[in-house]
């Protein structure tokens, strides 16, 4: 089977209809220069990279070029940027007689290794060019760091880079239109206090009843879109845990966040849940999230047994550290189970209780596809601050 490297046939063929409209329209009228088009082309991308003003120029390379002219940069200066790039990257720097220092990249991101970059200045270093690949940024504060520290100027390679947002989407979930992307994305520019959007998660068409009911019935499974922002601080301060988990609840298996936010705010080093942890940082911080169903995603897994439970004890540690309380998320979680008989002191479902009866209803109430899970959850409830977690 051979997979291409780059399918931009498949690309242009997702949106021909749009692309031919736009290139007749511009014959049309005969105005291959400037024109309203370069002009609205300026505005719109600015916006989507959410600064305030754009040029548009003739290539990447041009974009390049014309940066090192404006900085004035000449033969025998020294600009300092990666091997592992485009052929524009380097003819920009050579085309005003500079000259190229490669500093070798990260083996995980494919960008500059920024500890590589100090062995790398000398006294004719005028600039680092880190060049943004694949989708993975360069770790640009340390980079800002350097160049401050010894006085250079930094300019982005950004080919590949272009936009105001961080898309996320989990190698197996399926968007089930074209217009995923751009429902969630209008979430950003109808409101700048947006810091990310999350979409709804179907199940798949040949999943066994009781996956699709586990996805149908989970909070990423919600048919209501929601907006959570927190508008008096003292009123989220008096939320039991519970409440706050429902309330912060974020999945990045498909999702989007606002760039400037998440430099801000990036995802903590954690060993489960790091969106959770990131929903309930933003919020606090005065930000909104959007639950958005309008498009969604399928994903759906049939996890073996003991899987589940080792989710589900890694996933109430990471509840219990980030709003306390004792509670199974995947029951709490689910419309259905919202009506169990929680007791104070009692973290499991119905366990305040001594009556035979009153245990199957709560039992019987419990969605079917969580029940597989119910002894990692017990497992996971802790009843003191909990130690180092076991790995997945």
């Amino acid at each position: 089977m051979h997979i291409p490297f780059v399918n931009l046939q498949k690309q242009y063929l997702s949106i021909k209809s749009e692309i031919d409209s736009a290139i007749y329209n511009v014959l049309l009228k005969g105005r291959y220069i400037l024109s309203e088009n370069v002009s609205a082309f300026e505005k719109e991308f600015s916006k989507y990279c959410g600064v305030n003003f754009g040029i548009g120029v003739g290539s990447g390379t041009d974009a390049l070029r014309l940066t090192i002219i404006a900085y004035g940069f000449k033969e025998g200066d020294e600009v300092i940027t990666v091997p592992f790039t485009a052929i524009p990257t380097v003819a920009a720097i050579c085309s005003v007689g500079a000259k190229p220092v490669f500093v070798d990249i990260d083996i995980n991101s494919y960008t500059i290794d920024p500890n590589k970059i100090k062995e790398n200045i000398s006294s004719r270093t005028k600039a680092i060019i880190p060049v943004h690949l694949y989708g993975n940024p360069a770790d640009m504060d340390p980079i800002l760091e350097i160049s401050k520290k010894h006085e250079l100027k930094v300019i982005e390679d950004a080919s590949q880079a272009q936009g105001h947002y961080l898309v996320f989407l989990s190698e197996d979930a399926v968007p089930v239109d074209q217009s995923w992307l751009e429902m969630m994305i209008k979430n950003f520019q109808n409101d700048a206090q947006v810091a990310g959007v999350y979409c709804r998660q179907l199940p798949r068409p040949d999943d066994p009843p009781l996956v699709r009911r586990g996805v149908e019935t989970s909070r990423a499974g919600l048919s209501r879109k929601e907006i959570k922002f927190i508008e008096n601080r003292k009123d989220y301060d008096s939320l039991p845990p519970l409440q706050k988990y429902f309330f912060c609840n974020f999945d990045n298996v498909a999702s989007a966040m606002r760039k400037d936010v998440w430099e801000k705010y990036p995802f903590e080093e954690t060993y489960f849940a790091e969106d959770l942890g990131w929903a309930k940082r933003v919020l606090e911080a005065g930000y909104k999230i959007v639950y958005e169903t309008q498009t969604a995603v399928y994903h759906s897994h049939e996890r073996p047994f003991g899987y589940q439970l080792r989710r589900h004890y890694l996933h109430q540690r990471r509840i219990y550290e980030l709003f306390g309380g004792s509670f199974p998320q995947a029951l709490v979680g689910n419309p259905r189970a919202r009506r169990l008989p929680f007791r104070p002191g009692h973290p499991f479902p119905g366990a305040g209780t001594t009556s035979v009866s009153a245990k199957a209803r709560v039992h019987h109430r419990i969605p079917a596809a969580v029940q597989p899970g119910l002894p990692g959850m017990v497992r996971g409830l802790p009843r003191r601050p909990p130690g180092p977690p076991p790995p997945l």
